[in-house]
């Protein structure tokens, strides 16, 4: 059976949202942006460690499964965390494929720490146990709560980026990764790779990427900079910071400069 599914993936202030709508412009295409019963089952049932949900959560998946077989057009579900379940996903939807996102770990950093609703899931869940959805490991779970929204977000970022490797290491054939910044300054190109994969004919959307999107890094604080720097050198990132903002002397920061606390590996 021809897939006519595909999950849009990656962690929360990504870009997830703005290749929804981009795919949503395709006349084959049917786009479910955060439609709010699947993208909340299955979203809660990730953020409590598979805890809390489980009826919902097959419900929505099944819901999905049922919605695809009565429609010809490709049916694009923006549920970003689905990724850290794309195991149990997979025994309904075994041909879906994921378009997940990945964004400069510092723009990640300096989008977090103004969106509300992505901060809130510090205060909705536990952070004295593991959760890989916030970036908690055995390793820095004693610590997590006392960290900063900078370096929260830096382990949440490499958390959500194994994941991804990991999912398109075990289904190469339906995993695309694709770079935020590529979307924005090359979108032209990077869609052709995107609507490739899926099997769409190429389209050009009347949206185009925001420029500014790829200046919030520089509202970061140096010591927010360094922190999000130590973390990625202790996770063998190295590469990753290239994209450190540019340092702008006697240009003052409009956020107050948070105190980071000390990283161990």
């Amino acid at each position: 059976m021809p897939n006519k599914l595909v999950f849009i993936g990656g962690m929360g202030r990504s870009g997830t949202h703005y290749l929804g709508r981009v795919l949503g412009e395709h006349p084959e295409v049917k786009l479910r942006l955060e439609s709010k019963f699947t993208f909340w089952s299955i979203t809660n049932h990730v953020a409590y460690n598979m805890k809390i949900t489980r009826l919902r959560f097959w419900a929505a998946v099944g819901y999905l499964k049922v919605n695809s077989m009565l429609t010809n057009k490709l049916i694009v579900e923006k549920t970003h965390p689905a990724i850290w379940v794309k195991n149990k996903i997979d025994r309904l939807l075994p041909n879906a494929k994921w378009v997940c996102v990945v964004r400069d770990p510092y723009q990640a950093a300096a989008s977090m720490k103004k969106h509300a609703g992505v901060k809130k899931w510090y205060t909705r869940v536990s952070q004295n146990e593991v959760n890989p959805f916030l970036g908690i490991t055995e390793q820095n779970r004693s610590r997590f709560a006392g960290l900063s929204i900078a370096q929260k977000s830096t382990y949440k970022w490499i958390a959500h980026m194994e994941q991804m490797e990991r999912i398109q290491l075990e289904s190469p054939n339906r995993v695309l990764i694709v770079q935020f910044e590529n979307l924005v300054q090359d979108q032209a190109n990077t869609l052709i790779s995107v609507f490739d994969f899926l099997g769409l004919a190429p389209v050009t959307p009347k949206e185009k990427g925001n420029q500014s999107t790829l200046s919030k890094k520089q509202e970061l604080g140096q010591n927010e900079v360094n922190a999000i720097d130590e973390i990625l050198r202790s996770h063998k990132r190295e590469k990753w910071i290239k994209y450190r903002p540019i340092e702008q002397p006697g240009i003052s920061h409009p956020f107050k400069i948070e105190t980071a606390s000390p990283v161990h590996c």
